[in-house]
């Protein structure tokens, strides 16, 4: 009887170390709803643009939407040998001096999310874990 009452006193701490932080924002031009969330620890998201990822209330990573038209700027400029990128059909990810981007398509939409940071292991933790879904 005590080593169940001592799991279940365990337990909860095991289980609880992270949260889902979430947020719904409201794209004007396209009169869309996008809900952007993330699974983690100590993590916040600004209510407004651009979105700020903080993790213990300091910036970590960067976002903001952009348009097809952006998109595809982005790709036309980075599809060079000298900038480190990768391309795939959900997302773009590039490296470009001290800075790396992941450009993320949202489905059912002509939005994009753009993510940077001057980190690249907080980038890609924060990728990992984002989950972008349009509401509307």
């Amino acid at each position: 009887m005590k080593k169940i009452l001592v799991l279940l006193l365990i337990i909860p701490f095991m289980v609880g170390c992270s949260k889902t932080y979430k947020h719904t924002y409201n794209i004007s031009s396209t009169k869309e709803d996008v809900e952007i969330s993330i699974k983690g620890e100590n993590l916040s998201l600004s209510d407004n643009t651009p979105i700020i990822i903080s993790k213990d209330n300091q910036e970590i990573v960067k976002g903001e939407f952009i348009n097809k038209e952006g998109y595809e700027y982005f790709k036309r400029i980075i599809n060079t040998d000298e900038i480190t990128h990768d391309i795939k059909d959900n997302y773009i990810y590039y490296e470009y001096k001290n800075e790396y981007v992941y450009i993320i398509d949202i489905d059912n939409s002509d939005m994009y999310f753009r993510i940077k940071s001057d980190n690249k292991d907080n980038l890609n933790s924060i990728y990992k874990y984002l989950k972008i879904n349009k509401k509307n």
